[in-house]
């Protein structure tokens, strides 16, 4: 879990094709905006590195021939704070564009996660009468994978799903594989993402960590300013979390407890934060300038509680 507290912020970035590490950026200005969804819409990221030598570390997003085969261009940012980092987007390059502006060469690369896969995976299929949720989810996973080998999975996390097998006879599948798994999403009700390569299931009611093991944030780790209330939950501002995504589950937590205060002091003063509770991640996007005083993510998340009735 993110120590948010620590100001020693840190980030790296590795260029690969295929198995083969291209090159590491530490030492240079990074920007990012990374974007993460709980819909199949897909995480991205814009990524920007100042003053990266565009002779001595190209970076391509088109195939590169790598020994005999042509293998495409792939993007790791980790983030965090010196005494803690991780991994915070892992997704394949869609376009480099490199520019000047004023003294500076600028390198944008523009990522996605889970791209290769969802935009060339395509089922054809045939599933037999009663045919399970979990032997579709299977299928859909082995098709995506089909596409794009080094893709994992996540243990699927349907304990509120109740439906687990479809009312139809049988029936053959002739589409692209996230068209399928969209469709299965809306009849079965879950949600689905692919998120650093790792593709993940859940029902809308589920979440991937217990209460107690939920990300606190507060003012004491890092919260900026005050949750805004929505219409689902809450949106909230914190030092850039980078270990938090969708379907994660997180708390709201006041500073402060019960005190006494002011001339009522026979009376308990109970203050607490806006928005205080247990929610789950709908979406949330990271922002960070390893030179600059940008490195927040701001959370959406749903309130699991009044959603379950708790």
């Amino acid at each position: 879990m993110a120590k948010s507290q620590s100001f020693l912020r840190t980030a790296r970035v590795i260029i690969s094709y295929g198995d083969v590490e291209a090159f590491e950026v530490t030492d240079l200005r990074i920007r990012f905006e990374v974007t993460k969804l709980k819909p199949s819409d897909g995480n991205t990221m814009k990524l920007t590195i100042y003053n990266l030598d565009p002779r001595a570390h190209p970076i391509a997003a088109k195939p590169r021939k790598v020994g005999t085969a042509w293998k495409y261009g792939r993007v790791k940012l980790f983030a965090g704070y010196e005494s803690e980092s991780g991994l915070l987007f892992l997704g394949d390059i869609k376009n480099v564009n490199t520019r000047r502006d004023g003294a500076d060469i600028i390198t944008d690369i523009y990522a996605l996660d889970g791209g290769k896969a969802t935009e060339n995976a395509h089922m054809s299929q045939t599933f037999a009468a009663g045919a399970s949720l979990l032997s579709q989810l299977d299928a859909g996973f082995a098709s995506l994978a089909k596409a794009d080998p080094t893709l994992a999975k996540a243990k699927y996390q349907l304990e509120t799903i109740t439906k687990f097998t479809n009312n139809v006879g049988s029936r053959s599948i002739f589409s692209d594989t996230r068209s399928f798994i969209d469709a299965l999403a809306r009849e079965y009700g879950f949600g689905w993402s692919i998120h650093n390569n790792t593709f993940r299931v859940s029902g809308h009611d589920d979440v991937f960590k217990s209460e107690a093991q939920a990300q606190v944030i507060s003012k004491t780790t890092g919260m900026i300013g005050a949750p805004a209330i929505t219409e689902k939950g809450a949106t909230v501002k914190s030092l850039l979390l980078w270990d938090i995504a969708p379907d994660d589950p997180f708390r709201v937590e006041s500073e402060y407890g019960t005190i006494k205060l002011g001339v009522d002091l026979f009376r308990n003063q109970t203050y607490k934060t806006l928005g205080e509770g247990y929610y789950k991640v709908l979406s949330v996007k990271h922002v960070g300038d390893t030179r600059g005083n940008t490195w927040f993510s701001n959370i959406e998340g749903i309130d699991i509680k009044n959603r379950l009735g708790v």
